[in-house]
């Protein structure tokens, strides 16, 4: 017995030609053989990937998609073609608030690293992820930074933005992902920040350019130190200026 799918249902015909299965009358096995039907037999040139809803509903699988898969091409692919390994996002249209979730985030930046691309993390750019359609991704919730999506996905790496591969283009327009650098890199020394000095804040060109290139313009700015914290930097290796902050404070202690 060959089973045909028509735009009208799913229906079985005997080796006769008579019809023995209503058309419309779909259980979850019809209605993925229908989608693996509609894939390799209507649109044999379509990606899996590819399929949308929009295209399931123009061939007359509105109702099977709805009952059985939830209304998403996804779950009508996998259910179709379980051979096929495939993941939510490299679908052509990821389910709406997918990404709202942090662990379908993480999975989806370690699966671009670990699996799909297997490089350092560190070396991922922009184009890995719209080459792999996860461009959305980025922009939504990470500023079409890589460097913030790592740092969520793999917190253990400590990855300081000047650890990264590539500096993204136009960074001076994210202000926040270089404050947040410079934090990293305060917190890698180990030392409260109105002790830092220049030579240990290892920060990018872009960071010291666009805060600096001041010491304490560049920590100020990130919140490490205050206004208070200023003569004592701007002062440091310079006798007459410790001297006279040294004054200043013994004075201040003497008053109070």
């Amino acid at each position: 017995m060959d089973a045909l799918w028509v735009k009208k249902g799913w229906i079985e015909i005997d080796v006769n030609g008579q019809v023995v299965f209503t058309p419309g009358r779909w259980d979850t096995e019809s209605s993925a053989d229908a989608i693996r039907h509609l894939l390799e037999k209507v649109l044999p040139k379509l990606d899996p990937k590819d399929l949308t809803v929009k295209i399931i509903q123009e061939n007359g699988l509105s109702r099977p998609l709805q009952k059985f898969f939830g209304g998403r091409s996804y779950r009508a692919v996998t259910a179709a073609f379980p051979e096929i390994q495939i993941k939510p996002w490299e679908m052509k249209s990821t389910a709406k608030n997918f990404f709202k979730s942090k662990q379908n985030r993480v999975e989806a930046i370690k699966w671009l690293a670990d699996v799909k691309l297997e490089k350092d993390p560190r070396k991922l750019t922009l184009e890995d992820f719209r080459a792999n359609r996860l461009a959305g991704l980025l922009r939504s919730y990470y500023s079409d930074s890589p460097y913030y999506a790592i740092r969520e996905a793999y917190p253990e790496l400590n990855i300081n933005f000047s650890d990264m591969h590539r500096t993204p283009r136009k960074i001076h327009d994210y202000p926040q992902i270089l404050l947040d650098e410079i934090r990293c890199a305060v917190e890698s020394t180990g030392k409260p920040g109105r002790e830092i000095r220049q030579h240990e804040l290892k920060i990018s060109k872009p960071a010291k350019s666009h805060f600096g290139p001041r010491l304490f313009d560049i920590l100020h700015a990130a919140g490490v130190v205050t206004e208070e914290d200023k003569e004592y930097i701007e002062g440091r290796g310079i006798p007459q200026a410790n001297e006279e902050l040294r004054r200043r404070r013994l004075a201040e202690a003497a008053r109070s």
